[in-house]
């Protein structure tokens, strides 16, 4: 079963981060098809004059070099330059489909999907949580755009009807860069769900009643100006330098 799908840019093309989006939007179809048995799949995108071709493949893995023109596509912000990037990758997965004698059908069948959906990327991140009574449930939930992510928290009833969703954050582009660094989530009340950092210092709060959140600075091991310059951060607007900087990194 496929659990990784990595898009890796080669430089100079690395400078473009509109990837997260292409990347999630396949996998998570990917992930459907049963029969796939590599653990992780992964994509070199560069511009050295190579052909596509596999690079490395064992019983759980396969990378494959793809060339791209990097003209095509300087932010994948328009439509032109997302079709063309969907095209070289419907090229490389129709190399891994033929060698390893599956059913394309299923791969054009995806790739329409996507086409027919304007590459729209949506994604819910990790497992749902309950609430301690399990009335409720908690879910994150991602819309996902070149150069920006929209995060959300989705409260459903019991019954899977639809409670509360709730904006919390335009943000970074790769929501994983997001929750790994905010890995806690929890109920810590029957109303009351939290997201937060390890050490619980930031916390995003949210009240299955409202739809208004908090955040809840709880400084320990780092100063209020610390933990402002790590939510900071996480915005969309700042530049990657800053962003490493403002982490302390």
């Amino acid at each position: 079963m496929l659990r990784q799908l990595n898009l890796i840019l080669e430089s100079p093309l690395h400078k473009c981060e509109g990837t997260p989006p292409i990347k999630y939007n396949l996998q998570k179809r990917l992930a459907q098809l049963r029969y796939i048995d590599y653990a992780k799949i992964e994509v070199l995108l560069g511009s050295q004059g190579k052909h596509l071709h596999i690079e490395w493949e064992d019983k759980r893995s396969i990378i494959v070099y793809c060339e791209i023109d990097p003209s095509s596509i300087s932010n994948l912000s328009t439509k032109s330059e997302l079709e063309y990037l969907y095209s070289r990758l419907k090229e490389v997965f129709i190399a891994i489909w033929q060698k390893r004698s599956w059913p394309i059908l299923d791969l054009v069948e995806i790739f329409k999907a996507i086409e027919e959906s304007e590459y729209e990327s949506t994604l819910y991140y990790g497992k749902y949580i309950m609430s301690p009574s399990r009335n409720f449930k908690a879910e994150l939930y991602c819309e996902l755009f070149p150069v920006y992510t929209n995060y959300y928290v989705v409260f459903h009833k019991k019954d899977n009807m639809l409670f509360q969703k709730i904006f919390f954050l335009k943000g970074i582009s790769d929501p994983s860069l997001f929750f790994d660094y905010f890995q806690r989530r929890h109920w810590i009340s029957e109303e009351t769900f939290v997201i937060s950092d390890l050490k619980n210092e930031m916390l995003y709060q949210f009240n299955v009643t409202s739809s208004d959140f908090s955040v809840v600075i709880n400084p320990s091991s780092n100063s209020v100006e610390e933990c402002e310059n790590i939510l900071k951060a996480f915005r969309f607007d700042i530049p990657p330098n800053e962003r490493l900087k403002l982490l302390g990194l």
